[in-house]
């Protein structure tokens, strides 16, 4: 996944960048954390371009700043007559490139973490997204149930945080909604027939609570 992110990355950055193919794979290392599917790339992507378009013109700037206060004067000062002999050079780069290597390190240091927060609950929303709508898909979830399910939701989101997958999530979903439901008198879920026709009247036990919620005017009365 994180391969498919990089050439996508690249793509959205253009051949004349300023945004090194280093940078790059590290934020889609960090961006591929949690993306099991495919389909999410494309949005991950767009949601980068402000990013990288302010990241590409910041670097452009910084360099050329740099660049333009270390040209030498056009017409630079004769040397004495005895010049000191110049110090010996400690490595391959001046000091200032050195030093501006260094604050461009830390400011991509600080965005990635950025990066990595926010791509963590990207990934997250979605994969609760997609769960709840394979689990609905798959039970039967009247629409007096609607909000029972979403407290089980809550509760299994609050008590899980280790989910690998959308399955796994799925199955969570489950566990909690059937103890809510059992707390309750309700019997076990079922699953969705091959032709939904909704499940009304279908449960004396749902048609019993469907009855209070409208008595209680928490439901509008149902159409004769």
């Amino acid at each position: 996944m994180k391969e498919k992110i990089l050439a996508q990355l690249k793509l959205a950055c253009g051949e004349k960048t300023s945004v090194s193919d280093r940078t790059l794979d590290k934020l889609a290392t960090t961006l591929s954390l949690g993306v099991t599917d495919e389909t999410l790339i494309p949005g991950i992507i767009e949601a980068q371009k402000p990013f990288l378009q302010e990241l590409d013109g910041n670097i452009s700037f910084i360099a050329a700043k740099a660049v333009k206060e270390h040209v030498p004067p056009t017409n630079p000062p004769a040397p004495p007559a005895n010049p000191p002999a110049p110090p010996a050079p400690t490595n391959d780069e001046p000091s200032w490139f050195t030093e501006w290597k260094k604050k461009q390190e830390e400011e991509v240091s600080g965005i990635k973490s950025q990066l990595e927060t926010k791509s963590k609950q990207e990934a997250s929303a979605a994969l609760v997204s997609k769960a709840k709508e394979g689990f609905l898909s798959k039970f039967k979830v009247s629409d007096t149930e609607k909000s029972l399910f979403e407290k089980a939701v809550a509760i299994e989101l609050l008590t899980n945080t280790t989910h690998a997958d959308e399955e796994s999530m799925i199955n969570g979903f489950k566990s909690q909604y059937e103890s809510l439901r059992s707390v309750i008198g309700l019997p076990s879920i079922e699953v969705q027939a091959a032709s939904a026709g909704g499940d009304k009247g279908s449960n004396p036990m749902l048609d019993e609570l469907r009855s209070d919620l409208v008595a209680q005017g928490k439901l509008p009365q149902p159409k004769q």
